[in-house]
């Protein structure tokens, strides 16, 4: 049945027109980056003040709450334009084990960033320094890294 989904997204016109189109998949690829850009260059401000450097003369909260809206936007762009780079090769994606291992860390990672990570982020200062909130943001930074580097095994394999 899951096959069944990943032919009809890879026969659709959607994908037919990105196919067909000399720029578009190489501006959505463009788009892609540049919102990985924005949302990794976001988590990485808060995770690098959780490990207690970075932004030190700002709290974690106020970090965090800074930069929401960039990772908030750079999450969105990165759906947005990853999307048609899923429609594009469908077929190939579902036979992929990297796209199906890529898909678990990035639940994982989301599931992680807006629950646990959150807390802590607006946790009381008293513990922003704490073993706790470098863990925290070390295992965040692993978690993105992998998704990042298993989407780029994606297009190589």
């Amino acid at each position: 049945m899951l096959l069944r989904m990943f032919e009809w997204m890879q026969a659709s016109a959607f994908t037919t027109a990105v196919q067909n189109s000399w720029w578009a998949g190489a501006a959505f690829n463009v788009l892609h980056l540049l919102t990985l850009a924005v949302f990794a260059g976001a988590l990485l401000l808060v995770d690098l003040r959780l490990l207690g450097t970075g932004l030190r003369e700002q709290s974690v909260a106020r970090v965090a709450a800074d930069a929401r809206p960039w990772l908030i936007g750079g999450l969105v762009g990165l759906a947005i334009t990853g999307a048609p780079q899923l429609v594009s090769l469908a077929v190939r994606n579902y036979y992929n084990f990297y796209f199906w291992f890529k898909m678990a860390v990035l639940a994982v990672a989301l599931i992680y960033t807006f629950t646990i990570r959150q807390r802590v982020v607006t946790a009381d200062e008293s513990r922003s320094d704490s073993l706790q909130a470098k863990l925290v943001g070390g295992l965040s930074i692993v978690l993105w890294s992998v998704v990042t580097a298993t989407a780029r095994m994606i297009g190589l394999s």
